[in-house]
């Protein structure tokens, strides 16, 4: 039976683990001393304006006036677009147009999360992906879309999770750069859980057993001396009666007394003590 329950705890603690961090290719997805976990759990969207969009690839070559849909996902593959779905960690998209860029591409064994980097403008950390597609810039240059992102600690920049969707919009608009010359989008997000989780500098003390039993006793004998008392008064009593068992207290001293002695003669009868034989 013993080792039964030992292997449900067994199993219990480590379907816990499991759940409480994913695992990418044998790669822990997520950065220590951050919590990530909503990160991690949604597809997240955001509409960027049409300067920071990428020319669609249809004949047109036009950039929507209404801008362009960033997908992103993190250690997994974006679930929105279809067109990107499967092997894209972050995708641009159009409203009216069926054309998507690939701006990075996901792998089951890349760690996007990275804190070795730090951030400029304080606590936070960087993601990095794997390049996405080729893409011809205005000047038919030929280049690998790239993308970095940054999250800075904001405490009160929370992604809120809407267990209703899969795909969600990003609750705070972040700051979008492009540099064409490299094709490469770097964008700067403000989230709560960049702040690093706190953790105690030294051990919190902890009350042992034999604390907590002397806290317990200590607390039942005021108890104990305060609502006798006050029980003894309502019944009328006066001076040392007021105390509960008055008797016994009084006479406490004189058998803690009596008992050492009787303790130290290795239990002879005392001189004036009379005690039966045992």
């Amino acid at each position: 039976m013993e080792m039964f329950l030992l292997l449900v705890f067994s199993l219990s603690f480590l379907a816990a683990h499991a759940e409480k961090s994913s695992s990418v290719g044998g790669v822990i997805c997520g950065v220590s001393g951050f919590d990530v976990s909503n990160l991690t759990a949604r597809t997240w969207t955001l509409q960027a304006d049409k300067a920071f969009c990428l020319v669609p690839k249809t004949a047109s070559s036009t950039v929507p006036d209404d801008g362009c849909l960033i997908s992103m996902a993190f250690c997994k593959s974006v679930s929105t677009p279809a067109t990107c779905a499967g092997d894209a960690a972050v995708c641009e998209s159009y409203t009216k147009d069926n054309s998507t860029y690939k701006l990075a591409t996901y792998d089951d064994n890349n760690q996007p999360f990275n804190i070795s980097v730090p951030v400029a403008s304080g606590e936070g950390f960087h993601t990095s992906y794997l390049p996405g597609e080729n893409y011809t810039t205005a000047e038919n240059a030929s280049c690998k879309l790239q993308t970095v992102m940054t999250f800075v600690c904001n405490s009160t920049a929370f992604w809120n999770l809407d267990a209703s969707v899969k795909a969600q919009s990003v609750p705070v608009k972040p700051k979008i750069q492009y540099d064409a010359q490299r094709c490469l989008y770097n964008l700067t997000f403000q989230f709560a859980g960049a702040c690093p989780v706190i953790v105690p500098s030294s051990q919190v003390p902890v009350l042992s057993a034999g604390s907590v039993l002397l806290l317990i006793f200590f607390v039942s004998m005021i108890m104990y001396f305060v609502l006798g008392c006050f029980v003894n008064i309502a019944r009328g009593k006066t001076g040392q009666e007021i105390v509960p068992h008055h008797m016994f207290w009084t006479m406490l001293p004189v058998y803690i007394m009596e008992g050492i002695q009787f303790t130290l003669s290795c239990g002879q009868r005392q001189a004036g003590k009379t005690y039966e034989s045992i």
